[in-house]
């Protein structure tokens, strides 16, 4: 789920003056269709946004979460998987937010996208255990942005921004803690990490670059940006479902998109002397991004490799590059190698979220 387009959809429904209601999937035990910290709009008519995981849970909860305005302002329920004819057969808790278009939201989302426009991670800290909704953002080594709203809160905000920050530093998307107040009363906080998005960066807007650019933006998984050298190719007519597009110098000599490390990069550029030209000055940086492919067969990878060598670029790095890019599907049609491009990153994607490859730290999306 791409947090950021959540977000930003919700402060668009507050504008709208829409009452709606979020449900939040909490935490889960055994086995269960999608991971704790995704959450759904759902509208009063029963339309919904997003997914929560499908099925006859999502089911369940479209046709509670419509009863809750007017009614109740937040509800927390769980569902075991089995006894609604889920073989999974584990247990979800699903907490339902009733949000009105008040002033007191719109505000809290309008933080929320000016934080976003930081790129930093944050944690949004939402208690649960009250019928009075209480939420604080929480920035590392900044705290709170303002004092929590509630004296529960209040009294527990050193051991809440502990775990937050602790959260951002492991990578985790969400947990639900309970807290013991002074009065021996158990106060439920739900941490939600709001990491900065997942990016892909396409150098080549050819056939192949933009098929992978569309179906990337569908998954909903990546802000998707483009990098062609040709203004006939990279213009807004050709891209119009990508989030950035950005024209590069001639045979991309110059100044380049600058990937970070939570950008996946394909190189499919034209030729294999403009994809020379990327791969070099992507090898030269000092920290490589999560995944770094290159489209091409395996005696073009043999062949560039062998000039890259010889200019000093040593085996370990070259050894970084996916390259014939793609997991072995089959098919030559441009639909399908972007596919398979695809299918390879959100692979890399998810091994890196599980902690699996190479030494590398996990994180989450």
């Amino acid at each position: 789920m791409d947090q950021h387009h959540f977000l930003r959809r919700v402060y668009e429904l507050l504008c709208e003056g829409r009452t709606f209601t979020i449900a939040y999937f909490i935490q889960g035990e055994g086995s269960f269709p999608q991971k704790p910290g995704v959450k759904m709009i759902v509208h009063k008519n029963g339309d919904f946004e997003f997914t929560i995981g499908g099925g006859t849970i999502e089911a369940r909860i479209l046709k509670e979460a419509t009863l809750l305005p007017g009614y109740h302002h937040s509800q927390q329920r769980e569902y075991f998987l089995g006894d609604l004819g889920m073989h999974c057969g584990g247990l979800m808790q699903i907490y339902y937010e009733v949000v009105e278009p008040t002033e007191a939201n719109k505000n809290f989302y309008g933080d929320l996208l000016q934080r976003l426009t930081q790129n930093q991670p944050f944690v949004i800290a939402h208690r649960l255990d009250s019928e009075q909704l209480s939420k604080s953002i929480i920035s590392p080594g900044i705290g709170t942005s303002e004092k929590f709203a509630d004296d529960a809160l209040c009294s527990l905000a050193d051991a809440i921004e502990r775990d937050a920050n602790n959260l951002i530093e492991s990578k985790e998307s969400a947990e639900l803690r309970e807290y013991r107040w002074s009065d021996q009363r158990v106060v439920s906080v739900f941490l939600e990490v709001i990491q900065k998005p997942l990016k892909l960066l396409i150098f080549g807007a050819g056939h192949v670059g933009r098929k992978l650019a569309e179906v990337a933006k569908a998954t909903g998984l990546f802000q998707v940006e483009v990098a062609d050298d040709r203004p006939e190719y990279a213009n807004a007519k050709r891209l119009s479902f990508v989030d950035k597009i950005t024209l590069c110098p001639h045979n991309y000599e110059g100044e380049l998109p600058t990937p970070d490390e939570r950008t996946f990069v394909a190189v499919i550029t034209r030729c294999h002397q403009t994809d020379q030209v990327i791969l070099r000055k992507l090898l030269s940086e000092s920290e490589l991004p999560p995944y770094l492919g290159m489209i091409g067969s395996v005696p073009k990878r043999a062949k560039l490799f062998k000039l890259l060598r010889d200019e000093g670029v040593s085996e370990e790095r070259l050894n970084q590059v996916y390259s014939p890019m793609g997991l072995p599907i089959g098919g030559k049609d441009p639909g399908e190698i972007a596919i398979s491009m695809l299918a390879e990153i959100i692979q890399v994607k998810n091994q890196l979220e599980k902690n699996l490859v190479g030494g590398r730290a996990g994180w989450t999306s």
